[in-house]
């Protein structure tokens, strides 16, 4: 198991997204970000699969811990993600603050626990968050 995570837009339902390249928004703007777990290594590219992985669903009860790390050391941030449709536990949402100030290409750390088991997961440079001057 390779844990990962693809982006989601346009979100309204378990049925009801697009995927995305990155997650995308604007710093001092208070913005959820969805992402669906994947397992990284099953379904890969070369052997054409688009997009690549596969959907991981987590035991019920499970949890997922996501650090974003800025490309200023100074600034990361913690946070606990939701699951938003218990039809679908692949599928968790981030909440960012306006107040938080992360700004350009971020990379998110993640730690999913499900009882015992606890996997830990990276998607470099998936996060890019535009500084609210317009430049990221």
């Amino acid at each position: 198991m390779l844990l990962s995570a693809r982006f989601l837009n346009d979100v309204a339902g378990v049925n009801s997204f697009e995927y995305a390249q990155v997650g995308q928004f604007t710093q001092g703007e208070a913005a959820s970000v969805y992402v669906q777990l994947i397992d990284e290594s099953l379904d890969g590219a070369l052997k054409g699969f688009a997009p690549a992985g596969r959907r991981y669903i987590p035991a019920s009860g499970a949890t997922l811990s996501v650090v974003v790390n800025s490309i200023d050391d100074a600034k990361k941030i913690t946070r606990a993600a939701t699951n938003p449709f218990p039809d679908d536990r692949s599928i968790w949402k981030l909440d960012f603050l306006a107040t938080d100030t992360i700004s350009g290409t971020a990379t998110l750390r993640l730690t999913l626990t499900e009882g015992l088991v606890v996997r830990k997961g990276l998607v470099k440079n998936g996060l890019r968050i535009a500084s609210d001057t317009g430049c990221a």
